[in-house]
């Protein structure tokens, strides 16, 4: 029964990272809808496309962002964002966080047409000077797009560090040590249960998600019907990381600051022990803030294809393999032949000795 039981505790710490993977997102979210990062990520990468590290007090950028293609796009007036926040950084104001590369480069263009070519929209497009303009174009879509690229990089290397610390902050005041919970968890048949009972419901709620999309396969278990249970890959609300705790927080997993996770974090006693928990305790930690990074969808996969394994490996440990039956029956036939065999050697011993009494 090991095989099951390991799988089981897998089961249970793939769900916790989840929900802090969902929990930590649904914060970035918030804090990116506060500060609007990512449109000053745009603001200043645009200045580095227009040779002018000073993107906020740059006239150029300023024309940019007031040209009626791309003021349509955040419809108030472009001022300098000045409002810091404590990573040193400004918020984005009111910006686009997004500019379609086809009002870009007819921006541009109609910029550098009203400027002079000394100023960084003309120099942009004398460099092009001698190709048509659909040419023109394709190339300033085609820059645009490389800039966005490093900017969703920037972006994505920013939220993973916002992610690590979120998540070694959560780890520590919520108390999520993986090595407890699995302690607990292999100590406690009825909360394995639970929480592959869990796992299921998850599933089944996702499967008919998918079905109900254009064109979605309908689930092909619907003998039971899908728990409400909201906790999936793109889940980034609140309510639905609340509905996934909810449904795990009714194991009784050792998580936060009671006696039974305290016990649980600091089981041993002695001053050399203490510190072997709590070094014990901070890598549990540090494993949680790193696993939250990896972010809901890649937990999320690797729940589905965990019980996919499970699935494989449970019926095999409950009924052993089988005899087929084709040597069933083959073994049945044999023993019949055999059982006419002798009894056929039987009926003639018998005949030869009533002959032998008959001449004697």
């Amino acid at each position: 029964m090991f095989g099951s039981e390991a799988l089981d505790i897998v089961v249970g710490l793939v769900l916790v990272f989840l929900l802090v993977s969902i929990m930590l997102t649904a914060l970035t979210e918030a804090i990116e809808a506060k500060l609007k990062t990512r449109a000053r990520d745009l603001e200043q990468a645009l200045g580095q496309l227009f040779h002018d590290p000073e993107a906020e007090t740059t006239a150029a950028i300023a024309a940019f962002y007031r040209h009626p293609l791309i003021f349509g796009l955040y419809g108030s007036d472009y001022h300098e964002p000045t409002k810091p926040y404590p990573f040193g950084r400004r918020t984005g104001g009111n910006l686009p966080s997004y500019i379609p590369r086809d009002l870009f480069s007819t921006a541009v263009l109609q910029l550098a047409d009203m400027t002079s070519p000394q100023s960084p929209m003309g120099k942009v497009v004398m460099s092009m000077s001698g190709i048509d303009l659909a040419e023109q174009r394709a190339r300033l879509e085609s820059w645009y797009d490389g800039m966005m690229d490093r900017v969703a990089g920037q972006y994505k290397r920013r939220v993973q560090k916002q992610l690590l610390w979120l998540g070694l902050l959560v780890a520590v005041v919520l108390n999520i040590n993986p090595f407890s919970i699995a302690q607990y968890l292999q100590q406690n048949p009825e909360a394995r249960k639970h929480l592959v009972e869990v796992a299921e419901r998850i599933q089944r709620g996702e499967a008919e998600k998918a079905a109900k999309l254009p064109g979605g396969t309908p689930p092909a278990d619907q003998s039971q019907p899908a728990a409400e249970v909201t906790c999936s890959s793109n889940a980034h609300k609140w309510d639905e990381a609340a509905q996934c705790q909810q449904a795990i927080a009714a194991v009784g997993l050792p998580l936060g600051w009671t006696r039974l996770a305290f016990a649980r974090t600091f089981p041993h006693g002695g001053e050399v022990a203490v510190l072997l928990d709590v070094l014990i305790a901070l890598v549990g930690w540090f494993i949680t803030a790193l696993a939250a990074t990896l972010g809901a969808p890649f937990w999320f996969d690797v729940l589905n294809k965990v019980m996919v394994i499970r699935s494989t490996v449970k019926p095999k440990e409950k009924s052993p393999d089988e005899a087929s039956e084709d040597r069933a029956v083959g073994k049945r036939q044999g023993t019949g032949s055999g059982q006419r065999r002798e009894g056929g050697e039987g009926d003639g011993r018998d005949a030869r000795v009533a002959a032998d009494g008959a001449v004697g």
